[in-house]
């Protein structure tokens, strides 16, 4: 699955336009240390065609990172209302998507654009007198910004019908209420106190059976395969356009129909569509998919549909794919589990420790003297070969390079973060994430006015890979996962139904529709989730199958309407910068991972984390809904502290890596940390070098180099060295801020000090472009760079070369017969559940330009 086209943009931190008062000046250079790169979507696109600009610098828009604008609201409220300037021009607030909202990402507009700019995004929507929910409008608004492949001038004839509902009948829920207790205080006054509590009753719950799914004709697919110029199947695809969103999937709808004497489906306005073979082909999307229905209805006629694609061509609007299925070649038969789901995994330790097997055996074949399974890690396989960067391809063409220091290094690295990951969970199981779908036969019967009976009974699922049709116990997970009840223990079915309408669709697990299963997965739906399906039958018996379902039975519930006003627009804003997901994923951990002494206590436990779980998904969806839940004050207060955050955290990142007195209660993953630390100490990388790398092969004596060029070249080099010496330095001191205070003042702030970090790839963009300029052949470049930092100056920085010349490096390598891993079902090296033998690839070309 390849991405959709990049373009450069500038991203500033807060506080770096806070300190320099909203306005400020820099070259093309210091931009340079700004820059970014973003995926294209649907607003890029806009701008393109208003600003009549299509270069890939998209100059129009800035991202900033307001992380910690919660706490400098009258800053915020002045970068909202009125924006900022960069060299003159003025930048205004403008949309964000739902992962720049989590990420606290805000985007700015060049003005002149900015009116034209929000029309287009409305489509004639005005909400500044008429009040709505301003958290869902702008979320909606903000999938223009989804990175996505744009599809212009494409107009699919749509079919919208109704959702359908289905209530599951007594089931026994966990879920959230409001409890008061009453207290005195320090003064002796009788006080109350509401905050959430947990209880469980028996509910009937009432689901969306196909929340964010919807059905085209296979011709759909191959149009969409067409314009974007792929050749890989895509069955199922992920969809945006203004005011929709959700995950569609190509199946025979034709032929269903056929059978059961339809002819013609109705949409909720009541127009009719012809379904029979060879009829203009169809999308088949439910309300649940399109956002627009409520804002668009004026008199509830098929008018109004009509005034969203006036709408629509007037503001040359277009649709895009946001992501696809994997091909059944390329789908993935193992995936690293994470300690969210194991640490509620209910075993004995030594049951619970053999999840690591796995993992321990691939590690110790990775750095066994055999290359091929190093050739399987790095990705680098005979029949496709595409590797990922110039250390991995240099290896493509001499299998010597993993000797190179360099590449020996990035090797090491990949190495040392696939360990750390295993001691925080990150280990290999049989499990593959799937798109999440609901029972397509029940939708295609339910648009066809048809008894809605489906293909899967309750407690079933459907999914299948290239070793076929799964049958027998699957365990579905969501991420993220916080509650144990959110283990979904199912059974994958084959019929003859899901045989003739399901088995073309890739990637994809089907669920029934009489099963609350997709709420009870942290409140997930069908508008492109992915779900993790887990093949591993010692992980079953550590599943609760008789507790209580944990369910958000406010679900539905939203912020209260407002007007879309500058001053309501900013209150928005605020409140999504105030997001407590890593808060409650952490406090989760931590009760998880406690080892209560008594039966009572660890019941309270589980109770606080069912209360986490509820607000867990509140808060994902809260840029949707603008609700949350303030997470009751005795549960973070047993949650955080000394001694709080489990041992095996330390190697989750390097925000964990700093604390101290982590515990170490022997939690089934503590314990599975400590016990892989032991294992650590006794593998070593067996690939050492008898010898001294031979830098000779790196060098082409054919194309040799100019000694004028070398000398300026040289120059370079060094002050490039000066340079990195300077910048590691000034990164140090600003780690240490109170230490050097005074050399630091005038250089950055206090706060712009907690988060300094430098753009290095920035910094290789400014000495890759001076290097280009004395040197366009980038096979000369990599001569002169390899006799520099192997020859002149062996101790300085060797990473320069790859950095400036990496292309022309593996250009150079004289190409030696190697043997690569290629997929064969019947081959005699196994890696990760596949079968693999071994042939001579075709000679990989850098693609020099």
């Amino acid at each position: 699955m390849f991405s959709p086209p990049l373009y450069s943009v500038l991203k500033f931190p807060l506080n770096y336009i806070i300190t320099h008062d909203y306005n400020f000046k820099l070259t093309n250079e210091e931009l340079i240390h700004f820059t970014v790169l973003q995926g294209d979507n649907m607003m890029f696109r806009q701008i393109r065609m208003i600003s009549m600009n299509d270069d890939k610098f998209q100059k129009f828009v800035v991202f900033v990172d307001a992380t910690g604008g919660y706490n400098k609201p009258k800053a915020l409220e002045r970068l909202v209302k009125h924006g900022f300037k960069i060299n003159g021009e003025t930048y205004l607030f403008s949309e964000r998507s739902a992962s720049m909202v989590r990420q606290s990402m805000l985007s700015f507009v060049e003005r002149h654009i900015a009116p034209e700019l929000d029309r287009r995004i409305s489509m004639g929507l005005d909400f500044s007198e008429t009040p709505t929910v301003l958290s869902k409008y702008y979320a909606y608004r903000g999938l223009n910004l989804s990175s996505a492949f744009c599809l212009p001038e494409w107009e699919p004839k749509i079919c919208i019908v109704d959702d359908y509902e289905n209530t599951i009948k007594d089931q026994m829920v966990e879920y959230l209420y409001d409890k008061t207790t009453e207290f005195i205080d320090k003064a002796g006054n009788k006080r109350s106190w509401t905050q959430k509590d947990v209880a469980v009753k028996k509910a009937d719950i009432t689901i969306n059976c196909f929340d964010g799914a919807g059905i085209c004709h296979p011709e759909i697919m191959r149009q969409i395969e067409r314009k974007i110029n792929t050749d890989e199947h895509i069955n199922s695809c992920i969809i945006r356009a203004p005011y929709i969103k959700g995950c569609m999937h190509e199946i025979d709808y034709e032929s269903f129909y056929a059978e059961r004497g339809v002819t013609k489906i109705k949409d909720i306005w009541g127009q009719e569509y012809d379904v029979t073979p060879g009829s203009e082909p169809l999308m088949i999307l439910t309300v649940s998919l399109y956002k627009g229905y409520k804002y668009f209805k004026k008199d509830g006629t098929y008018k109004d549909w009509e005034r969203y694609w006036e709408w629509f061509r007037k503001t040359k609007s277009c649709f895009a794919i946001a992501k696809w299925n994997y091909s059944a070649e390329r789908e993935n038969l193992t995936t690293k589990c994470n300690y969210q789901i194991l640490q509620n995994i209910d075993l004995e330790f030594d049951n619970f420790k053999h999840f690591a097997d796995m993992s321990v055996d691939f590690y110790e074949k990775v750095t066994s003297d055999d290359i091929f399974y190093t050739d399987c890690f790095l990705g680098l396989m005979a029949d496709d070969v595409n590797p990922l960067n110039h250390y991995i391809a240099a290896l493509a063409r001499n299998q010597e390079m993993i000797h190179e220091p360099c590449v020996k290094e990035y090797v090491h690295s990949l190495l040392d973060k696939t360990r750390d990951g295993f001691k925080c969970g990150k280990l290999w199981m049989n499990a593959t994430f799937k798109f999440w779908v609901p029972d397509l036969v029940a939708l295609m019967e339910w648009a066809g006015g048809l008894p809605v009976v489906g293909a899967l009974k309750a407690g079933e699922i459907y999914t299948f890979d290239r070793r076929g049709v799964a049958l027998g116990d699957r365990i579905c997970e969501r991420n993220p996962h916080i509650s144990r009840s959110e283990h979904l223990l199912v059974s994958a079915v084959d019929n003859e139904l899901t045989q003739k309408y399901f088995h073309g669709l890739v990637n994809c697990c089907f669920t029934s529709i009489y099963d609350i299963n997709a709420p009870r997965l942290n409140g997930s739906d069908f508008d492109g989730d992915l779900v993790l399906v887990i093949d591993e039958p010692s992980m079953i018996p550590g599943v609760h199958t008789d507790i209580p379902i944990t369910l958000d039975l406010e679900d539905k519930k939203t912020a209260l309407a407002e007007t879309d006003t500058l001053d309501n627009k900013f209150a928005c804003t605020l409140r999504g910068l105030k997001s407590q997901i890593g808060e409650i994923s952490n406090l989760s951990t931590v009760y998880q991972n406690k080892v209560p002494k008594t039966e009572k206590t660890k019941q309270e436990y589980l109770k606080y984390v069912s209360l986490l779980s509820v607000a867990n998904g509140k808060e994902i969806d809260r840029a949707k809904t603008g609700c949350g839940y303030k997470i009751p004050r005795n549960i973070q207060k047993y949650g955080t502290g000394p001694k709080s955050t489990p041992y095996f955290m330390k190697y989750a990142g390097p925000y964990y890596a700093r604390l101290h007195n982590l515990s170490k209660a022997h939690s089934n993953m503590n314990l599975l940390c400590m016990s892989l630390e032991r294992w650590e100490r006794g593998v070593r990388w067996h690939k050492e070098p008898a010898g001294s790398f031979d830098w000779h092969i790196m060098y082409d004596s054919e194309i040799g180099y100019d000694q004028d060029v070398f000398n300026e070249i040289e120059a370079i080099f060094l002050d490039f060295n000066k340079y990195r010496k300077n910048q590691l330095e000034l990164e140090k001191k600003a780690k240490n801020w109170k230490l050097y205070r005074k050399e630091l003042e005038g250089i950055m702030t206090k706060e712009e000090a907690k988060t300094y970090e430098t753009n290095w790839q920035a910094i290789y963009n400014v000495y890759r472009n001076k290097c280009k300029l004395v040197c366009p052949d980038v096979r000369e470049l990599a001569n002169i760079l390899v006799v520099l930092c192997y020859e002149k100056y062996p101790n300085k920085f060797k990473k320069f070369l790859w950095h400036m010349a990496g292309a022309g490096v593996v250009e150079n390598i004289k190409p030696v017969p190697v043997q690569l891993p290629v997929h064969d079902s019947n081959g005699k090296y196994e890696y990760l559940g596949q079968r693999y033998s071994l042939a001579e690839p075709r000679i990989y070309e850098a693609r020099v330009k």
